[in-house]
């Protein structure tokens, strides 16, 4: 199976990040290359966040850039998330401070922003997660694999093709959260400079908060 990169995935940061092994940071995508925009509509109709992917080596180097337009108080709000995975790290960064933080990715965990490799994850995660497989969903004229999951309060679907997540939604506390695809380049020519890091960025490593091995 391929690995789930969606931003909701985030939840699952600290469930095994003791788990080690051999694997390789190595892509996790069909597609050699490409660039996935969606558009994911927050609840209550208080805004929408649209993301924009832009990766190579299959995965392996992935800019995800995530602009959120929203209201709160009646007054508008609008920020810019960015997450850059190269070279066995994560970093991130927003558009309203110059700081930003970078962590080294374990292949064997499953970490935000990273993915999540249902081919190294034990049978004790999935059953936590609440893992399936579900049948398959046509999404922009693409036969899409389904995969549900729950976890506490929240339970959702992501709908995989190649690899490319094309559509979920989320369920948290009885709020919907949504993402719909967009548009999709594959494989392209991407230069290299697409991944480079900001020069005005400071950034701060952290580790990622310690947590017992699930079995």
């Amino acid at each position: 199976m391929k690995r789930i990169f969606f931003p909701v995935f985030a939840f699952l940061l600290v469930s095994a990040c003791n788990n080690t092994n051999d694997a390789s940071l190595s892509g996790s995508m069909e597609l050699e290359s490409g660039i996935l925009e969606t558009e994911t509509i927050l609840p209550d109709g208080i805004g929408k966040t649209d993301m924009k992917i832009t990766f190579d080596h299959h995965g392996a180097r992935k800019l995800t850039e995530m602009t959120t337009s929203m209201t709160m108080a009646g007054s508008p709000m609008n920020t810019k998330t960015t997450l850059l995975i190269k070279d066995g790290y994560m970093y991130s960064w927003m558009n309203m401070t110059k700081k930003g933080n970078k962590m080294k990715l374990n292949p064997s965990a499953v970490e935000a922003g990273q993915g999540l490799d249902f081919t190294n994850i034990t049978e004790g995660m999935k059953s936590r997660y609440h893992f399936k497989d579900e049948a398959k969903e046509t999404v922009a004229g693409k036969s899409a694999q389904v995969y549900s999951f729950g976890l506490d309060k929240m339970k959702g679907k992501v709908c995989l093709w190649k690899g490319v997540p094309l559509k979920s939604e989320v369920n948290v506390n009885g709020k919907i959260i949504t993402t719909n695809f967009k548009n999709l380049q594959e494989n392209i020519d991407i230069a290299s400079s697409a991944f480079d890091l900001p020069s005005d960025i400071e950034f701060t490593e952290v580790a990622v908060p310690n947590r017992a091995a699930t079995p």
